[in-house]
């Protein structure tokens, strides 16, 4: 079969995504997960994939057994490592598709759920210790900081105090969408001005790309590589993944 000829496009900032309401795009974005989940799926590598995810639990100290929620999990794919590092996971995502397939490659080694950010599926003072979320397409979905803020608020509220929330996004740090993108190239400084508001930022917000992981662990996620990777982007211009960890307030 010719994967080529099952390639779905992706959402573009036209005219009718513009003139959308939020709720429409979100049906919008859904639609088209349904339909990438049903024929393929997005390019991962286990190397790099699971070395990033084994040292985001190393650089944050998440114990084994800790309950995290992978919030638009997908069809599993970062869940799986998390699972495989002893961590008590939940995935949720919007797409009935992508859970589905979750469930078929993994079994019950997670709580799967079909899901929306904007009505959590969970009962009142149900809450995690860690929420991952990693390119999670609702943030893609807005137009201004504001909303950006209101997402980050709904999610928040599902952690523990003390808890941690990681923010993981992929980048080229212009700050705004590219030609007809829906995609947002958040900058460091746009995601310390949104998430400082809901907790401390654990370290700072770094930048790195996924082949360092396997080689550099904790390492890959400093200061010193972050300036790199960020005056290397402006040059060749490809994305570079921005990591923030945020500890919750202790008061809301």
């Amino acid at each position: 079969m010719n994967n080529k000829k099952l390639e779905v496009p992706e959402l573009k900032f036209n005219a009718i995504f513009k003139s959308s309401s939020l709720s429409e795009r979100t049906s919008m974005d859904r639609k088209f997960y349904n339909k990438k989940y049903f024929v393929t799926d997005f390019p991962h590598s286990e190397f790099f994939d699971r070395a990033f995810i084994n040292t985001l639990i190393a650089k944050n100290k998440i114990p084994r057994g800790a309950k995290i929620l992978d919030l638009g999990c997908g069809t599993g794919w970062y869940s799986h490592f998390m699972i495989d590092a002893g961590m008590n996971v939940t995935g949720l995502d919007f797409s009935p598709v992508g859970i589905s397939k979750a469930k078929k490659l993994y079994g019950e080694n997670a709580n799967w759920i079909v899901g929306d950010v904007f009505n959590m599926p969970f009962k009142r003072g149900q809450e995690f210790d860690v929420i991952f979320c990693c390119d999670f397409s609702p943030f893609t979905l807005v137009d201004d900081v504001s909303q950006v803020s209101m997402l980050v608020q709904k999610i928040v509220e599902h952690l523990k105090k003390n808890g941690l929330f990681i923010f993981v996004w992929s980048s080229k740090l212009t700050g705004k969408r590219e030609d007809d993108s829906v995609i947002i190239e958040f900058t460091t400084q746009q995601i310390k001005e949104i998430f400082s508001a809901y907790g401390e930022i654990v370290g700072d917000v770094f930048t790195t790309h996924k082949q360092l992981f396997p080689i550099l662990g904790i390492y890959a996620l400093n200061n010193f590589i972050t300036i790199l990777t960020s005056a290397a982007v402006k040059i060749h211009h490809r994305n570079v993944r921005l990591i923030c960890a945020v500890k919750k307030h202790l008061s809301p």
